[in-house]
């Protein structure tokens, strides 16, 4: 068991397997009561961490819905870190199951829970405090979240986690709200650099993502990828490197997005840019965001889409498709997804 108050270059943390027979630790000193929390694979690696002695964090309790995210406002010492979980294949949901089923074996019970489109996707994502990227990235069409709270007298604690994944590497988003610090502790406990992107680390092809089964969609499946998944490739455009033009003037899945936008007008769109992974991750996420912002310009001036149904983010290279080794992957990095946000 964790001892005591163990700092971060303190003791070893207990050792526990979880049902997908991975090492996990993970512990906490959480509240006012020594506890230990079992979830993160023991080759998780803290990369970000910000503590505030007394903060009023707003914690999401609720979908965004109608403009606003239900939220409550917890008082407390205040705790948030950025996890990364190189070279996993585990999905989000088997990286957050056992973290709360350890939080409930605390006696934490759950507030509010959502995944992606059901949270409100690009709305919700925006609308909750989270460490920036690259230590924390979120896909905008594959995370969950999880607030839960502990009933310590006439006090709540609460702990919120966010998860999402690129590639084959997990980011776990933790914000602890109680009485007392809760202090993390694990095997190797440092804080840690934010690893390169998969494309950019040593022996980066054991580390390489697949394309996902439903991520690329043709002009013809387009509408019914974006439908059923949330997001899909608008695979038809085509960038040149480090331009945020476009390579051609006539692109069937603009015109197919067109047509199903105007069929549906409550319906609003993110356009989420991405680059290879020649640069920096700044330069690339400013890149990958003006790419956004062209094909809204586009979709605006060429489909009459009003631009209020329209958004233009960008993640940069942090999440490929396939691997940047080659001139053929790196073009198909080079990309623009249709991500649906919330009704407008």
């Amino acid at each position: 068991m964790c001892d005591g108050a163990p700092a971060l270059s303190g003791r070893l943390a207990a050792l526990k397997r979880s049902r997908f027979g991975l090492l996990l630790v993970f512990c906490l000193l959480p509240f006012g009561a020594q506890a230990e929390l079992a979830g993160l694979p023991a080759h998780a690696r803290l990369v970000a961490e910000e503590v505030e002695p007394l903060a009023e964090p707003a914690l999401a309790a609720g979908p965004w819905k109608d403009g606003a995210l239900p939220a409550i406002t917890a008082r407390g010492a205040v705790t948030r870190q950025a996890w990364q979980i190189a070279g996993s294949d585990l999905t989000t949901a088997q990286i957050l199951d056992p973290l709360q089923r350890s939080l409930e074996d605390k006696g934490f019970e759950p507030v509010f829970n959502c995944s992606d489109r059901a949270c409100g996707g690009f709305e919700f994502r925006y609308g909750i405090d989270v460490l920036p990227e690259p230590d924390m990235h979120v896909d905008l069409g594959d995370y969950r979240y999880l607030l839960m709270a502990h009933a310590a007298g006439a006090r709540k604690d609460y702990v919120a986690l966010l998860v999402s994944r690129a590639g084959r590497r997990g980011f776990v988003h933790v914000t602890q709200v109680g009485a007392a610090l809760p202090v993390p502790a694990v095997a190797e406990n440092t804080v840690e650099q934010a690893a390169p992107p998969p494309d950019r680390a040593a022996g980066a092809a054991r580390d390489l993502p697949a394309p996902p089964a439903t991520g690329k969609a043709a002009p013809g499946t387009l509408v019914q990828t974006l439908s059923e998944t949330g997001r899909a490739v608008l695979s038809d455009l085509r960038f040149e490197p480090g331009s945020s033009q476009l390579a051609g003037a006539d692109f069937a899945s603009l015109g197919v997005l067109a047509d199903w936008m105007k069929r549906n007008p409550g319906k609003r769109v993110v356009l989420v840019g991405h680059s290879d992974n020649d640069g920096s991750l700044t330069s690339n996420m400013n890149l990958s965001r003006k790419r956004a912002q062209t094909v809204r310009d586009k979709l605006r001036t060429d489909y009459g889409i009003a631009g209020e149904r329209l958004a233009a983010e960008g993640v940069g290279y942090l999440a490929p498709l396939v691997s940047n080794a080659s001139e053929a992957g790196r073009m198909r990095n080079r990309r623009v997804e249709a991500v649906l946000a919330e009704d407008g």
